[in-house]
């Protein structure tokens, strides 16, 4: 990170953004690191999840909800009758 910040400044603020804007260094990671294992340490037990809305939108299904046998065959059968249909239709 710091020879990169040293090479080529604009690639250097470009892949680092992040960390330049929340102000890390490359020389404060490893105090950074040391802090976060310190937290983790004093307490291991891990934090409560934020809960999901009830009103969050359900994600979308873009599968066919499965059908019935007998729809299914209802279905054919429609089919077939409006086949045979077109195809009288035509010979007449």
């Amino acid at each position: 990170m710091t020879s990169l910040k040293e090479e080529n400044p604009d690639l250097y603020s470009k892949q680092f953004s992040r960390f330049v804007k929340a102000g890390i260094e490359p020389t404060s990671f490893e105090a950074l690191y040391k802090a976060a294992h310190a937290a983790i340490r004093a307490d291991p037990s891990a934090s409560p999840k934020k809960e999901k809305k009830a009103d969050a939108a359900k994600p979308k299904r873009w599968n066919k909800v499965k059908l019935a046998r007998s729809s299914r065959k209802n279905r054919v059968q429609q089919r077939k009758t409006a086949f045979l249909k077109t195809v009288q239709g035509g010979a007449e």
